[in-house]
């Protein structure tokens, strides 16, 4: 199954109070764009829960990427043994702010749910999604547009978005 996995951006983005944990509270709107990663992956049935995954030489291929972390809490959580090998042709930029390693890892949530009969409610692999990262919740949900509150976990659906052209500007720093 190939899958595609979009960057977002924050049509705007007010950061407030600083967690203990690090994170903020915020108030944003987020909006999927045109720019996908694509992953490619193949699941099996095995007695032992087994992750390959091939990225672009400058991304980790082991449990520190968000990618492995959704596939071993997919499983974790499903209580589903998989085989999977996942491969990651990049087109988000890292530290860009657009998201795609969030945009990625929730896209595997999806298509593994996906691919195994869909065991698990939208519901559930967003609450996975939030213990990985602030942003997944919203890529799981079908929806183009979203106001975030919390810590951008905290979801309600924008109906009616004006179409407007972005032009994107990657630094050479990470945002």
């Amino acid at each position: 199954m190939i899958i595609s996995a979009p960057a977002k951006i924050n049509r705007y983005l007010f950061i407030l109070d600083r967690l203990p944990d690090g994170y903020h509270q915020i108030l944003t709107m987020f909006e999927k764009i045109s720019l996908f990663d694509h992953l490619h992956l193949e699941v099996k049935e095995a007695e032992d829960i087994n992750i390959q995954l091939k990225c672009p030489d400058w991304l980790s291929n082991s449990k520190d990427n968000l990618i492995y972390q959704a596939a071993q809490a997919f499983c974790e959580i499903s209580g589903l043994s998989l085989s999977i090998k996942i491969e990651v042709e990049k087109n988000i930029p890292a530290g860009g702010g657009l998201g795609g390693g969030s945009s990625d890892a929730a896209a595997t949530l999806t298509a593994l749910n996906k691919l195994t009969q869909e065991p698990l409610s939208r519901l559930e692999l967003q609450a996975i999604g939030s213990r990985l990262g602030a942003d997944i919740p919203f890529f799981v949900s079908d929806w183009s547009c979203a106001i975030g509150t919390g810590t951008g976990t905290q979801l309600e659906k924008v109906e009616h978005v004006s179409p407007n052209w972005y032009v994107l500007v990657f630094p050479e720093f990470s945002v």
